[in-house]
């Protein structure tokens, strides 16, 4: 299975060199509908309006934290596939991860071709269902 390169997808991250990295990222894989955020704020209002396939979440951001995100996309947004990416390496970050379900957890820096194959993988994992 093909990844869908029309998938919308969320990057909510509040360092802007971080942003337009993993911005440049997923343009190199082809996707086209990428929307940015730099706080959860603006994430949840992204997510409402654009209903993504994939939010790759940091941490630690202004307004609203990552975990935060995650609580109301678990409610709302439950075709989100969620993608936590963090320069944390916290082991209360990491065990919070698998308890709040989150569907993958990245370290900063890591090798792009992993999240394409990651994304590629849930998504074949978790097929969008009829909410």
């Amino acid at each position: 299975m093909k990844i869908d390169k029309n998938a919308k997808i969320l990057i909510a991250e509040d360092e802007p060199i971080s942003r337009k990295i993993l911005h440049s990222m997923l343009t190199s894989f082809g996707f086209k509908n990428i929307y940015e955020a730099s706080n959860g704020v603006e994430a949840l209002a992204l997510g409402r309006e654009h209903h993504p396939r994939y939010a790759l979440l940091d941490i630690y951001m202004p307004q609203m934290d990552g975990w935060d995100v995650v609580k109301h996309f678990k409610k709302e947004l439950p075709n989100t596939i969620l993608i936590m990416i963090t320069g944390s390496r916290d082991m209360n970050d990491i065990d919070k991860s698998f308890s709040e379900d989150v569907d993958s957890y990245f370290f900063k820096p890591f090798q792009k071709d992993l999240l394409l194959e990651k994304m590629t993988d849930l998504a074949k994992k978790r097929p969008v269902k009829d909410i």
